[in-house]
């Protein structure tokens, strides 16, 4: 960031620097296809640049003052603040000067609304004009802003601003280990390290309070979200990143140093508890400041950066040198302390909130890159604590997000079967198919012999800590996103699932999903509507889906071999599910076939629903079908 205020250091030398425009069309639509014709810089690109450098110096004159508090506790209001500074291009002053070269929290205000009016001027073009480097600066530099704290004296006159460790660059020179350094010691060590409890850090929270308003939180709020939602340009400084074998690829990268972007779990941890305090039930409430709408909006927003943030917890990623490969170790620090500080309400207060708020945690902190072995390790026990609640959809969902993580990076055993067997069994109470009698299926004679038995109630999480599962929007699409987790488990599990099988038999939990698919057949005929009609549409379209994506997977793996070694070895290294040579991973020939003829004739019959949302289901659950088979599909549907 100083690299670019050294470049452009004011507005006239920017605007100087812009290139001439012959007509208005290239200045209000700029596009990569129109060219300058003196230097030939598509004018798209001088746009990005434009843009991006005004948001480097805004963000680097958003800072905090002790002033601009003892100002605002005396009158500085919401009012004030709520004035209409518009992000206009010529209000916006890069320099960083105000009036009189004061700062308060209205102008800070304003400033957090010009940075998103940029921000969103970006959102259409290819390039951001934005370096890893600059971005990972502007997202440490806003969590700073966001999670300050202040202290005031009992007359208001005296503040100490507080700042949080949010973060920091590691570079990856200081990744590189001997090669004879013990990753099973470092694990065994990190499992030893004392984390936090859930009161320790809530006793830190009584004596501080945020710095800045809710109103300036929340603009800083939407920019961090709308940062880090566009995954593209910081993945590869994420925990997610993948790191070349080659030992020279990681060494000789001089002019463009890789390196990871690393931000504390436990400053994200504390800006949730005072965001929200009634995570923990056990805590009296404060009287609210602002309106109950504008309260769950902030925490809404909350939940929705940690969950962007948690790619960027510190894992102790590092590089150990194995000859001339180079290996990625995981450390999971940070999954480690997040387990050790939940694991005693999770395991030992079950059918409490407790409970609840020990997994809310585990979902929203714990990072989806986590070793195998860590993985290996806790699949058994997040199955066993799932099976001591039932009818619990809060707590259900919750669980197939974690077991969805853990697929990608845990190494295939035995759990996939036990997976799959209590998935297929909680299916018929998440499709809410019928079961048992009622008296209205029975004649007069009989009816009162068999009585119809109740349904058993339902388990839900209070109200208002529902907002903690990061909810995407109405409850029709959470329905959809429920299904669609669940259907994806099921493909993931219909892999063999040890090596005593030959290739081309069909596995155990196959044969479970091809026995579920023929109990719910007679529930897919036009005339059999009910309340489960819709939620078995849905079904087998997601099934279809991620079926088809499962084997476009599998078959674009070979190529990827061939044309990017490198890529492919560090993806099977991150990812043990794609690795074909493990026939444990993969879905024989017969099973595959076997599951086509189990769907097709369901997808046949949901095109004659009189549901019309389970008609257009069929027909992408048959375009899905004929993309993995199009030589055995097709023709039937020709017929």
């Amino acid at each position: 960031m100083a690299d670019r205020m050294d470049e452009c250091s004011s507005s006239q030398t920017l605007q100087s620097n812009r290139p001439s425009i012959s007509h208005a069309f290239h200045v209000n639509l700029p596009s990569p296809h129109h060219f300058n014709a003196d230097d030939g810089i598509p004018y798209a690109t001088r746009y990005a640049e434009w843009k991006s450098t005004q948001i480097v110096n805004i963000v680097q004159t958003m800072t905090l003052n002790s002033e601009m508090f003892v100002a605002g506790a005396a009158g500085t209001t919401l009012d004030d603040a709520d004035a209409d500074v518009g992000p206009d291009d010529e209000e916006i002053n890069i320099d960083g000067d105000t009036n009189e070269n004061k700062l308060t929290l209205l102008t800070l205000s304003g400033k957090c609304r010009q940075l998103q009016g940029l921000m969103h001027g970006l959102d259409g073009l290819k390039w951001l004009g934005l370096t890893r480097l600059e971005l990972s600066d502007i997202v440490l530099h806003l969590l700073k802003l966001l999670t300050a704290t202040i202290t005031l004296s009992s007359d208001r006159t005296d503040v100490t601003i507080h700042y949080e460790s949010v973060g920091y660059k590691r570079f990856i020179k200081d990744m590189v280990t001997a090669s004879n350094s013990d990753s099973k010691g470092k694990y065994d060590q990190q499992q030893q390290l004392l984390a936090p409890s859930l009161e320790s850090l809530e006793n830190e929270l009584h004596n501080q309070t945020f710095a800045l308003p809710a109103y300036i939180r929340e603009s800083l709020l939407s920019s961090l979200i709308d940062l880090l939602s566009n995954k593209g340009p910081l993945r590869s400084v994420s925990n997610n990143a993948l790191f070349p074998t080659n030992i020279n690829a990681c060494q000789n990268d001089s002019n463009d140093p890789r390196f990871l972007l690393i931000v504390h779990w436990k400053c994200m941890l504390r800006l949730l508890l005072r965001t929200s305090p009634q995570l923990n039930e056990h805590l009296p409430a404060e009287l609210p400041n602002s309106s109950a709408s504008y309260v769950t909006l902030i925490v809404k927003r909350t939940v929705e950066l940690i969950r962007h943030v948690r790619h960027f917890f510190d894992q102790s990623i590092s590089l150990q040198k194995d000859g001339d490969k180079m290996k990625t170790i995981v450390s999971d620090t940070t999954a480690l302390q997040v387990w050790e500080m939940t694991k005693p309400s999770l395991m030992k207060e079950t059918h409490t909130m407790s409970c609840y708020r020990a997994l809310t945690i585990i979902y929203l902190f714990t990072p989806t890159r986590c070793s195998s072995q860590f993985y290996n390790t806790m699949i058994p026990i997040y199955l066993d604590c799932w099976s001591t609640i039932d009818r619990f959809p809060d707590l259900d969902f919750l669980y197939l997000n974690l077991i969805c993580r853990a697929r990608k990076h845990a190494s295939p055993g035995p759990w996939k079967t036990a997976l799959c067997k209590q998935l297929l069994t909680q299916c018929q109470y998440w499709l809410t198919l019928p079961s048992g009698g009622s008296k209205g299926g029975m004649d007069s004679s009989s009816a009162h012999l068999f009585p119809a038995a109740g349904k058993p109630r339902n388990r839900h999480a209070v109200s208002r800590l529902k907002v903690f599962l990061g909810s995407i929007g109405s409850g029709y699409e959470n329905g959809i996103a429920f299904l669609s987790k669940i259907c994806k488990l099921l493909v993931f599990c219909s892999g063999l699932n040890d090596g005593n099988h030959d290739n081309e038999d069909i596995s155990e939990s196959t044969k479970d999903i091809l026995q579920f698919l023929a109990f719910v057949t007679p529930y897919f005929h036009p005339s059999n509507v009910g309340s489960w009609t819709y939620a078995l549409g849905a079904f087998l379209n997601y099934f279809s889906y991620e079926l088809c994506g499962y084997v476009g997977l599998k078959g674009c793996l070979p190529m990827l071999k061939m044309s990017h070694p490198e890529l492919y070895a560090s993806l099977l290294e991150s990812e043990p599910m794609l690795q074909n040579s493990n026939s444990s991973s993969i879905i024989s020939s017969k099973g595959l076939v076997a599951i086509l003829n189990a769907l097709l004739p369901l997808s046949q019959q949901a095109l004659y629903s009189k549901n019309q949302g389970v008609s257009q289901a069929g027909e992408s659950s048959l375009l899905s079908l004929a993309q993995i088979s199009p030589q055995y599909i097709t023709p039937i549907l020709l017929d």
